[in-house]
Order: C-alpha cells, then structure tokens, then sequence
C-alpha cells in the first residue's frame, strides 16, 4: 500500500528540509565537544575549555541532548545525526493524528501550518528533543496521566532547560483539578515531585534565565530570542494558527487548555524560540474540532495512515542514496574555510572571533587554540561588553584590546574596512581568504 496523501506532503518537507540543512546551526559542534567531554572524563563537565578568559560555570541543563550528540557522531558521523533528526521530525508530525483523536480531516486542514511552525525550533540543538519529550507531554496531560508527566518532566531537564514550561504547567494542572486530586489522594499528586525536582538539581535552567532577563543585551544577537515580525511569511502562518486556537478554544470553553496554551502564545509572541512550543500544544484542542466540508476524504485518509513505517523507510533511503551526503555537510560548515587560518598558527593562541563561531573553530582545530567569548557566555559581564562594543566599533579599540587580551582577531571579510578604520594602530593582517581575515595585535601586551 502507498502512504497517504498527508504522509507524501511529510516526506515532501522532510526532503526539502534536508537537502537544504540551513538550520544545522553553529552550536552543534559546541555540543559535540561537550558530549564529549562529559563521556571520555565520566561526569557532568562545567568547566568552561572553550575559552582563554575567566568563566563561570557551564549551566549543564541539555547535558544528555550533548552525550547524544556526540555519542551519534562517534557511530555515523553527520549521518547518523540527522537520521536521527529525521526518526524525531517524522514523530513530531504524525504521531498527533495518532495521540489525538484520528481527526482526519483536521489534521489534513492543520499539517502544512503545524510544519512550518515546527521546522525553526528543529535545529541540531537540543530544543529538537525538547520538542520530542514536550510532545509526549502533553498526551501525558491529554490523558489525565500524572505519572507520564512527571517521568517525562525529569527527563526534560535533562535535555533541553525549557523544562520549567514542564513544571509549570503540572502545577497548572494540579491547581485546576484540585478537587479529583484531592480525591484521589496521593496516588495522583505525588509525581509532582518529579516535576519540581529538577528546580533544584545543579543544571537547573533558573539560573540561566535570570542572567539572561538581567543582561537583556545578551539576547539582541539570538535571533530565536527575538519577536517574531508579524509581516513576514512565517508571521502569517503563525497568526493563522492562532486564530485557530482561538477559536477551538471558545468552542469548546475548555479553561486548562487555554491557560497552557495562553502562556505559551504569551512566551511565543515575545520569544519566537517558544512558537513550536504553543504548536503542539495547540494541537489537542485543535484536533477536536470537526471540518465537515472535509468529510467525503476522511475515510480515504484514515485508512492509509497506519502505515508510517513507510515515511521513515522512504527517508532514511532518501538519505543513504543522496549523492554526495559525507561531504555535503563539511562545506555548509559556519565558518568555511576560516580553521585554515587558524591551523596555520602555532598552537596555544588565543583568539577574538565572532561567538557565534568558536564552535565550530574549535570543533575543526581539536582545541589547539582558545577562544575570548564563545557561545555559552559564561564569562564576567564586562569581557561580554566590551567584545559587543568592539563589534561595533564602539569605544576605544586599543583599550578593548587590552581587555580581551587577543593573539589574533579572526573576523568575516565583511568587517575588513571597518576594522582598519577602527583598529589601524593595533591590528595587521596575517592572513586572509575570500571568506575571512586575520589580524595579529600589536597592542595588548605593548
């Protein structure tokens, strides 16, 4: 039997999604290395290696999303990963038809919007199995079933810090049906402590996100932690979903679901990060309502779609046979060509780059070199600062210098004649490449 009409309209995304992997992101490489720190050492790693400057410690709340990652990579290399982002990509789509009804001819309506709200929040980053473990989630609190949540909010902190969402929407639930609980005595409420448990674990997220609401600045460069504009194609698509959701909401007067959803619409307008979060967790209620001008398919489709195995057998054999896959990945790499720069140094340097790419600088130099800010931002406030006020040409940049104390600069070519305009005095070019440029200070240890 063929898959059905909706699971071609799946594979279609999904092979569009991979042959064009612009979302493979900068912090997979970061999260390799921490992977694999924490297995070759036997622990949880906080020790900040990828920097040269005084750091706090790492916030591990993703430490098992980063043993994935690496222990992934050490079975199939790049393959192996975005496998397994495919087997989770093709969960997240199909498995709500499954967990929610069988409704047919919403979820036909539904599909196209629910993807496309999805596929930003399915970078090779932890938040992926965050969504995977959210999913889960809320069929747990679809179903009524404390002890599925409260395991799977556990799990959660573990893998993304996003979990807080978890625990607060379990006391959400607790609150709202309060009198059953009561009822049902501690048979019902005791998973609770699951939920709250990781508050207080060392790899709680609070921390993380009370320096990040306190150093607001810090998120101006995270475009994921930025509002979404509205006048933009993925602004359209998200407006309709919540026109959606509003509208199942008042038709169905269901209090809880709107209260879980409302928190994550709230999250989701100010931080697009949270918008995957408010799509699945739309879906239930969504999936309620009933299309009838859709009916006449219904049949048809429910009858093809208990045949899954067919998307994950038709992609993992997409992947397998698309020509050049081991070397396609190398030459997306951010930044291309630019560890040739640094390969070419003597190893022990120390080097001021975007933060956005010592990742994978450091991914593709196996750590010979070290880097002043790099993407946990762990160091003191004030080296932070002033590494944005040098990339933007604020300030004095002799005096910068001295505070980041770099061997090198390494910066895109884009940055080529603002920085000799800026820094004429203390930098000279030691190598370049279409791409990027290197300088060598004269300044900081004058």
């Amino acid at each position: 039997l063929l898959p059905s009409i909706i699971e071609l309209l799946i594979i279609f995304f999904m092979s569009f999604h991979l042959k064009y992997p612009m979302e493979l992101g900068y912090l997979l490489w970061q999260h390799i290395e921490l992977g694999k720190a924490d297995i070759t050492e036997g622990h949880i790693t906080t020790h900040n290696f990828f920097s040269y400057l005084p750091t706090k410690q790492i916030k591990r709340s993703s430490w098992l999303s980063d043993d994935m990652f690496y222990l992934l990579y050490t079975i199939g290399k790049y393959k192996a990963i975005i496998i397994v982002k495919l087997l989770v990509l093709v969960f997240l789509f199909t498995a709500p038809f499954y967990m929610f009804g069988e409704n047919a001819s919403m979820y036909t309506l539904i599909l196209p919007i629910y993807i496309l709200l999805i596929l930003p929040g399915t970078a090779l980053r932890p938040g992926l199995f965050a969504l995977l473990v959210f999913l889960l989630f809320i069929y747990g609190l679809y179903k009524n079933n404390t002890v599925l949540m409260g395991i799977l909010v556990l799990l959660w902190s573990f893998v993304h810090g996003t979990y807080i969402l978890g625990t607060l929407i379990f006391l959400l639930y607790i609150a709202f049906n309060l009198r059953s609980t009561i009822k049902s005595g501690i048979l019902k409420i005791w998973p609770l402590i699951f939920a709250i448990l990781p508050l207080f674990l060392p790899h709680s997220s609070l921390a993380i996100f009370t320096h990040l609401y306190k150093q607001s600045f810090l998120l101006k460069g995270f475009e994921e932690w930025l509002p979404i504009k509205f006048v933009s194609f993925h602004g359209v698509v998200f407006l309709l979903y919540i026109f959606l959701w509003i509208y199942a909401v008042v038709k169905k007067r269901n209090l809880g679901w709107a209260i879980y959803g409302g928190i994550l619409l709230i999250l989701g307008l100010r931080f697009r990060r949270f918008i995957p979060f408010f799509a699945i967790s739309g879906m239930p209620i969504i999936m309620s309502l009933k299309i009838h001008f859709m009916d006449g398919i219904e049949y048809m489709i429910k009858e093809t779609m208990q045949y899954p195995l067919y998307i994950m057998l038709f992609c993992v054999y997409f992947i397998l046979r698309t020509p050049g896959f081991s070397t396609y990945f190398k030459k997306q790499s951010h930044p291309y060509g630019c560890e040739t720069l640094l390969k070419s140094l003597e190893d022990g340097k120390n080097i001021l780059t975007l933060q956005a790419w010592v990742p994978y600088l450091y991914f593709s130099t196996h750590g010979r070199h070290h880097f002043a800010i790099d993407a946990t931002l762990t160091q003191e406030d004030t080296y932070i600062k002033t590494y944005f006020d040098f990339l933007a040409f604020k300030g004095d940049c002799e005096s910068e210098l001295r505070t980041l104390k770099p061997d090198y600069v390494l910066l895109p070519r884009s940055y080529y004649k603002k920085i000799g305009i800026f820094c004429e005095r203390c930098l000279k070019i030691e190598h370049q490449t279409p791409h990027c440029v290197i300088w060598r200070n004269k300044c900081t240890y004058r």
